[in-house]
């Protein structure tokens, strides 16, 4: 569904924004937690669909597209240029809630009552764009790689223009985007102190056993034990070679999943912007202290029972000592320990 205009790609999530697609449709047809996603996209949302090609087809279609992506080019063009203070520049004075952290960590309740704290109706707002959609994964883990910067750029651009566009009577941004957790490097430069990130910490055995839940993973099949992308990178950034990491099952890939993302997150401090580091049983005092809503939707934590397949204990407390080592390094308080919650 991407349009390709002055050979620049417009997201899917754009499209659907120029289009004026439902965006409760979006949400339904994922369903907030992604627990409840459905498989097939109802009659209402295929008719969406339907309209939503249609309109961008037609002249007034074509007509928002090419002013769309003649403000993303010229966003794009200075965002090259690694200025610090365009986007103050661009956007003025808000504040940006990043809400980064590994997976199944507590991120989208956090998403939403961070939204609530600040009268931000993200219901609304087309999903991609605010709740792990663009910039797209692969993008922001290759960053550095000459190819997926100058896609992510482009990305970057399409957000930054909705969010002039959306956000012009709000002063506070939030923004859901796991992947952001390996390049903050760059957005901690692009962005500087008008950031907040907000890091949700869970511990990585029940982390993992949630992910195999919602997206229906085999724990035993090694080949369909993990996301495809991550064999592109993890055993990159591990040291070693892809067939030592496929030997791994699933739970052994989520750890390393799980320490990278944490590694790549301490490593990039200090941060000219505000990183807070939210355990996963801590989430509903953080809300109800920190973002101060008093009306906040309760926070179930339900305690889990070893499973035998989980790698051994040793090994799960050699990855927190190494990260907690790196955050002392870092000046950051990275946990020695997590509740299995």
């Amino acid at each position: 569904m991407p349009s390709k205009v002055n050979q620049m790609i417009l997201t899917e999530a754009v499209l659907k924004y120029l289009s004026g697609f439902p965006a409760h449709l979006e949400w339904h047809q994922r369903g907030l937690t992604g627990h409840h996603k459905k498989d097939h996209a109802n009659q209402e949302y295929q008719e969406a669909v339907i309209l939503m090609n249609e309109f961008l087809g037609s002249r007034e279609g074509q007509l928002k597209i090419s002013d769309f992506s003649t403000e993303v080019l010229s966003v794009c063009q200075e965002l090259k240029k690694r200025s610090k203070d365009f986007i103050r520049v661009y956007l003025g004075p808000k504040k940006f809630y990043f809400i980064v952290g590994a997976m199944r960590s507590g991120g989208t309740y956090l998403f939403t009552e961070c939204c609530k704290a600040h009268h931000i109706d993200y219901t609304q707002m087309n999903l991609q764009m605010v709740h792990d959609g663009v910039p797209s994964y692969a993008n922001l883990v290759f960053w550095q790689q000459p190819p997926y910067y100058e896609k992510l750029l482009i990305e970057l651009a399409q957000w930054l223009v909705w969010v002039k566009n959306v956000f012009t009577h709000h002063d506070v941004i939030v923004h859901k985007r796991i992947g952001l957790a390996h390049a903050l490097p760059l957005w901690d430069h692009l962005f500087g102190d008008q950031a907040h990130y907000l890091v949700t910490l869970r511990h990585p055995l029940t982390s993992s056993e949630s992910f195999a839940r919602m997206e229906k993973l085999s724990t035993q099949n090694e080949k369909l034990a993990s996301p495809l992308l991550w064999e592109k990178f993890i055993p990159a950034k591990l040291g070693i070679k892809n067939s030592e990491w496929l030997k791994k099952n699933y739970f052994e890939r989520f750890l390393d999943y799980w320490f990278i993302s944490y590694k790549d997150i301490i490593s990039a401090s200090p941060y000219k912007g505000h990183l807070a580091f939210i355990p996963y049983e801590k989430l509903s005092d953080y809300v109800l202290n920190e973002l101060k809503v008093s009306d906040s939707s309760p926070f179930m934590i339900t305690p889990y029972e070893p499973n035998p397949s989980w790698p051994h204990p040793d090994h799960v407390n050699k990855l927190f000592a190494v990260l907690n080592q790196l955050g002392t390094l870092m000046n950051l308080s990275f946990p020695k320990e997590m509740p299995l919650c």
